[in-house]
C-alpha cells in the first residue's frame, strides 16, 4: 500500500525549554499565538492514517526527553493552545536520556477514525536517541468526533510537544517534519 501526504504542517518554531513542563510547538511564522497543528479533514472514515513527527533535541544538562503526540476533537484548537492539559495525549515516548548532547527523535501513530462510533483508535511507536518504544495502543482515544458537515470541517487536530526532565537554558526542541498520510 502506498502512502501520500494529505497534510503537512507548516514550519515549526524551536522550543527553548528552560522548564520541565511539556512544550508545545508553535508556528515558525507566529510561535506565540498559533500552534503547529495538522487538521484531519475530508473523507477519512475507516481509512488507515499515519501521523509522523520527526525532529531533534539538544540538552544543556543531564536530562530525559519525552516526545508526545497530542490531539483534540473538533474544529479549532483550544482557547489556550500552549497548555498541555487542554489537549489529549494520544501517544508519548518513554523518557530517554539525552545528556548534554543532541539526538534525533520520531513518533509515529497508525490511526483509524470511524464516523459511526465517532472515535479515533490506533497504535504508536517512538524513538528518542536511538532507543525505540515498540508498537503499542495509543494512550488517549479521541471520542465525539464528527466529519459533518459535508466532510469539510476538521474532525480532529494533532500537535506535538517535547518535555525535558530538567530545566536548562540549553534545552532546545526542534520539529523538522510533521505530516498526516493516508
Amino acid at each position: 500500500m502506498s502512502t501520500a501526504a494529505i497534510q503537512r504542517a507548516q514550519a515549526a518554531a524551536q522550543v527553548n525549554a528552560n522548564a520541565t513542563t511539556a512544550q508545545i510547538f508553535g508556528l515558525l511564522t507566529n510561535p506565540t499565538v498559533n500552534v503547529c497543528t495538522l487538521p484531519l479533514v475530508g473523507n477519512t472514515s475507516q481509512k488507515r492514517l499515519r501521523v509522523t513527527a520527526v525532529g531533534y533535541v539538544t540538552t544543556g544538562t543531564t536530562t530525559n526527553v519525552t516526545a508526545t503526540l497530542i490531539g483534540i476533537a473538533g474544529q479549532s484548537q483550544p482557547g489556550t493552545p500552549f497548555t498541555i492539559g487542554n489537549w489529549t495525549t494520544i501517544a508519548a515516548s518513554t523518557a530517554r536520556a539525552v545528556n548534554s548532547a543532541s539526538a534525533p527523535w520520531i513518533i509515529e501513530a497508525d490511526l483509524i477514525y470511524d464516523n459511526v462510533s465517532g472515535k479515533l483508535h490506533g497504535k504508536f511507536s517512538a524513538e528518542v536517541n536511538n532507543l525505540v518504544d515498540n508498537w503499542a495502543a495509543i494512550t488517549g482515544v479521541l471520542t465525539g468526533l464528527s466529519d459533518a458537515p459535508a466532510n469539510t470541517m476538521p474532525v480532529a487536530l494533532f500537535g506535538v510537544a517535547i518535555t525535558f526532565s530538567a530545566a536548562n537554558g540549553g534545552n532546545i526542541g526542534n520539529l523538522g517534519d510533521f505530516s498526516l498520510d493516508a
